[in-house]
């Protein structure tokens, strides 16, 4: 006998042409002759006997059926005098980017979008299809509501069934904060070469400012001037600093890239700095017109300590932006910077230096991540290494870490050579307590370590000889 499956769809209509059945694990649609659709009775027939299966009396047969539901509108009824409304309260201050979309014969239609303040007043109207308003526009909108009328169908009537609209109708709201440019609820290297980029093309849009502004950081209520100046700088670093403040683990999910994509390139060197520190300089090559940076440091915080940084001998005469993140507990700095001036950046030169402190000489590697944006638009990305030296150039000693110790500390020391050693702990009557080191060493990094429990708390002083090195 033949297999029949009614389908009764209240709302609409099946589309046919995604009807499965299928028997014992075989599947069959409308384009295979076992399967038939009756339109009249709205059932899904299928023969046995035309696709070679047999079947006896109390056999058990696997039967399983896929359909899908397709909305018919047929005739629309216009409500021109009754408008679909939302209303929202809205307490963030920044973007609001809406997007509205009715069915309404398959096309969008204009949707009148008012923000009412405490008063009941009207403070802002629009109308369109797809709209970025920009609350701070409103200053006087704190907090509002956020009213949204479409003029349109409310429902469809088909074979007196009514289909309502309400589930056919799509609003997206997403709230951004000031210098959140692309409203991805970071304020980050993307976003500052979004400003820089405005700042280059004169862009004065006030949907791009920040400035003059009142309030306190971040809820503030900006003022737009139609100008791009220090005070949109000015707000924008402060936003950038209070949102890296709020979310600490921002450069733990940055997403390194795979490759190194671009013309421009970036690699990492060192060199000494003041009282046995490290600086280390960010070099470029290749560059076409430099707008933006971001270089992401990831180094060993147990031998480095983060000073301070100064932009570089590219930019001579020039003060570009500089920001910085930190992330002293995973060992990750970040550095952007940004150039306003009209003067073109080219060629190739030092972006920045970066000064540590040497708390222990460093033997592990740092790996480093740039992005570099140009003025006509280019991208350049890519990773490296800064590869720690196995052998020193010259003698040194780091300072003993932890400092102050209870009861052990670690004493760090390189060699350029091999040498005779001598490494001595004095009290303050310049009485020699314990000699950590007297041996003949190899060249490279040393390590040893002092447990101060058998003296007594209080001072002392550390002497290392290494051939003609004393300190």
């Amino acid at each position: 006998p033949n297999i029949s499956i009614f389908l009764n769809d209240e709302f609409g209509m099946i589309n046919t042409d995604l009807i499965t059945l299928t028997i014992q694990d075989e599947p069959f649609t409308l384009s295979d002759d076992p399967l038939f659709w009756d339109t009249d009775l709205e059932k899904v027939i299928f023969s046995p006997e035309i696709a070679g299966l047999s079947f006896s009396i109390n056999d058990t047969v696997r039967v399983s059926l896929t359909a899908t539901d397709l909305v018919h509108y047929g005739v629309p009824n216009p409500l021109e005098n009754s408008p679909y409304s939302w209303y929202f309260i809205i307490r963030e201050i920044g973007w609001i980017l809406l997007t509205f979309q009715t069915h309404s014969q398959g096309e969008q239609q204009g949707a009148n979008v008012e923000f009412i303040n405490a008063e009941n007043d009207t403070v802002y109207v629009d109308l369109a299809d797809s709209l970025p308003v920009n609350l701070l526009s409103v200053p006087t909108c704190n907090p509002c509501s956020m009213h949204i009328s479409k003029t349109g169908y409310s429902y469809y009537r088909e074979n007196g069934i009514v289909i309502s609209l309400n589930d056919t109708t799509a609003i997206d709201i997403i709230f951004g904060k000031n210098g959140d440019y692309d409203a991805d609820n970071d304020i980050d290297s993307e976003d500052l070469n979004s400003l820089a980029s405005a700042w280059y093309t004169n862009n004065s849009d006030i949907l791009l400012e920040f400035g003059p502004a009142t309030g306190t950081i971040p809820d503030l209520t900006v003022e737009a001037d139609g100008v791009l100046d220090f005070e949109d700088l000015m707000i924008f670093t402060l936003m950038w600093n209070w949102w890296h403040e709020n979310n600490p683990d921002a450069l733990t999910r940055t997403i390194w890239p795979d490759e190194n994509i671009g013309s421009t390139s970036v690699i990492v060197d060192h060199k000494k700095g003041t009282e046995g520190n490290i600086v280390f300089q960010v070099i470029t090559e290749h560059l076409i017109n430099f707008q933006t940076s971001q270089v992401i440091l990831h180094y060993n915080p147990e031998e480095l300590a983060f000073k301070g940084v100064q932009a570089g001998g590219l930019f001579t005469d020039i003060n570009p932006l500089l920001l910085k993140v930190l992330d002293v507990e995973n060992g990750l700095l970040e550095i952007d910077l940004a150039h306003f001036s009209s003067e073109e950046i080219q060629g190739s030169g030092i972006l920045a230096e970066i000064e540590f402190q040497s708390l222990l000489n460093p033997t592990t590697d740092i790996e480093y991540f740039y992005d570099l944006r140009e003025r006509d638009g280019s991208v350049s990305k890519g990773t490296g290494v800064w590869e720690a030296p196995l052998i020193p150039e010259d003698y040194s000693v780091s300072q003993n870490y932890p400092n102050p110790f209870n009861p052990v500390t670690t004493f760090r020391y390189g060699l350029p050579e091999d040498t005779e050693v001598i490494l001595t702990i004095y009290n303050l009557r310049g009485q020699a307590v314990s000699t950590l080191v007297k041996d003949n060493q190899k060249a490279g990094y040393h390590t040893v370590q002092w447990n101060a429990s058998s003296v007594s708390s209080g001072i002392y002083f550390y002497h290392l000889t290494a051939g003609q090195y004393s300190k």
